[in-house]
């Protein structure tokens, strides 16, 4: 890739929703590092295991990004607007920091996940993002065309926008990445996962009937645990639910069939998804890769309220990758239900090309 030629140090930047924008920096990290550059991360607190757990070489630097939090009913209106209006002074303040870390790490490349303002004058910046076209809920939809105005104000300020799908046949992010008028440095990269090249590894011995992936923030995470284990007891199904705490560590045996973990190892989680008879998951962007990468399915949980999520759900289930349903009616559900899951025909290479993955 033309833009990494001549580059010695270079500075990632995710963006701290959670984990599954850090995490789909890993196959990232993973080039530059066999390319023999120098890599520093900059990121919240919470994201750092991700990468102290993976790379002794790698150097990490607090640069924190915009807190989110979410109420806990199924409207997510105030939060969301609220969220908005927040992000144009935090891309203002990480504009001006991102300029100094430049000077103080001498690095000669930033690459940023969904942190807009990560730009300079001084160096080469690559924006990545899967969401071109954000999606406001009712009744704020025709608010719609400013956002994607905005988003390309930005993305074409960086060198290079990446865009983590595929620029023919399937398009994983369907109309999130499709605009009428595309970022002039858009560059499609296919998908990113950790986990890619991980599909043919043989399942586990410890199989369980369940597992649930509970990723995103809280108070939300939490809602979704406790509906996922209501809905396993009821089924009397043995269940790993994994619930993506980022602070949390610890290991809690609900009852003798429902074990759940706060811990996110990469072994835990690919060692989950590859054991389970049945999957229930978030449909966040970054687990939606992981399981692609995978060849695996899932019943997609979209948090309530965020229409991202909510889109892909729709999405994914018409192009018969995925099935979904809403978080309140997953109690609602029989074992049909989750039974009548594609079995998904994922072809590895087609959607992870060989910038960033070896086949």
């Amino acid at each position: 890739m033309e833009i990494l030629e001549g580059k010695k140090r270079v500075m990632i930047c995710p963006l701290g929703w959670g984990l599954g924008h850090a995490t789909r920096m890993i196959p990232v990290v993973d080039y530059l590092l066999s390319r023999g550059c120098e890599v520093i991360v900059a990121g919240d607190e919470h994201v750092k295991p991700v990468f102290e757990s993976r790379y002794k070489q790698v150097k990490f630097v607090l640069f924190p990004s915009l807190r989110v939090k979410f109420s806990r009913g199924r409207n997510q209106l105030l939060p969301l607007i609220r969220i908005a209006f927040r992000v144009f002074g935090e891309t203002r303040r990480e504009h001006k920091k991102i300029q100094s870390l430049i000077d103080e790490y001498k690095v000669d490349l930033v690459i940023s996940d969904n942190r807009y303002g990560l730009y300079s004058k001084k160096i080469d910046s690559v924006f990545i993002t899967h969401q071109l076209n954000i999606l406001f809920p009712k009744p704020f939809g025709w608010f719609g065309f400013i956002g994607r105005m905005y988003v390309r104000c930005y993305a074409e300020r960086h060198t290079e926008c990446w865009i983590p799908d595929n620029s023919t046949g399937i398009r994983v992010s369907g109309k999130l990445s499709t605009v009428k008028k595309m970022p002039r440095n858009t560059r499609f990269i296919g998908l990113l996962s950790r986990f890619a090249n991980m599909h043919e590894i043989p399942a586990p011995q410890n199989q369980w009937d369940l597992v649930v992936i509970a990723s995103g923030p809280s108070p939300q995470r939490e809602i979704f645990v406790q509906e996922a284990t209501s809905f396993a007891q009821r089924q009397n199904f043995k269940t790993l639910i994994l619930c993506g705490n980022p602070k949390g560590n610890e290991e809690q045996l609900v009852d003798e069939k429902v074990l759940l973990l706060s811990s996110l190892s990469d072994e835990e989680i690919l060692e989950g998804i590859l054991s389970a008879q049945y999957l229930i998951c978030r449909a966040g962007y970054s687990t939606i890769m992981d399981l692609i990468a995978l060849g695996k399915t899932a019943l997609l949980v979209p948090t309530p309220g965020q229409t991202e999520q909510e889109y892909l759900s729709h999405h994914l289930s018409e192009k018969g990758l995925f099935t979904f349903t809403q978080q309140h009616r997953l109690n609602d559900l029989s074992l049909c239900d989750i039974a009548k899951a594609p079995s998904t025909q994922f072809v590895n290479s087609e959607f992870f090309p060989s910038t960033f993955h070896k086949h």
